[in-house]
């Protein structure tokens, strides 16, 4: 009875659904700065398992509502870039916003990521309406699933899209790493 058990364990791992996870954070945030290495380990070995991780920046805003300029560039540098490239952007953007670098327009964007050998893609257009709906819509899955620190991890159910976990700062990057490859170890 026991091998038998075993190889059914074995068998719904094997069937478990790649992991989705989206990393909800804000650029000009300390604490997402220092996640950042441990979330760039975690998003290696969810995409070694064949799933999706995803940096969703809904900060810094500028006024109420209106995502800065360093947001929109992140959600555009994702149809431009490949995961390692988009990652060092938003890494670099981290920098930025510690170093004080003039970020608010696209030739302060531009000249910032030179500094960090990074080439900004002409062609990226920060006014394109899509860069703002995919702003919005990580605001509404950060309110909807609760999220009131950053960073914040959501895990995705692939097939529904809806929010089964939500994992948040609370003191460390650490902390908040081992909290994430735990649920992992768990579910997938």
């Amino acid at each position: 009875m026991l091998v038998v058990a075993a190889a059914l364990t074995l068998s719904l791992a094997a069937h478990a659904a790649p992991p989705v996870l989206v990393e909800i954070v804000d650029l000009s945030c300390a604490h997402c700065a220092a996640f950042a290495g441990t979330a760039q380990t975690i998003a290696q070995r969810v995409r070694r398992a064949g799933g999706i991780f995803r940096i969703a920046p809904v900060g810094p805003v500028i006024g109420k509502d209106s995502p800065a300029l360093s947001v929109l560039a992140v959600y555009g540098s994702e149809s431009h870039q490949d995961d390692a490239s988009g990652e060092a952007i938003v890494a670099a953007f981290y920098a930025g916003y510690q170093n004080n670098a003039d970020l608010a327009g696209p030739a302060g964007i531009a000249s910032w990521l030179a500094t960090r050998g990074i080439t900004w893609p002409a062609s990226a257009d920060l006014q394109d309406p899509r860069l703002h709906r995919r702003f919005i819509r990580a605001v509404q899955m950060a309110g909807d699933a609760g999220v009131s620190d950053l960073p914040a991890v959501l895990f995705i159910n692939p097939d529904s899209g809806a929010v089964t976990h939500v994992e948040a700062w609370a003191g460390s990057a650490a902390d908040l790493g081992n909290r994430i490859n735990h649920y992992l170890q768990q579910e997938h």
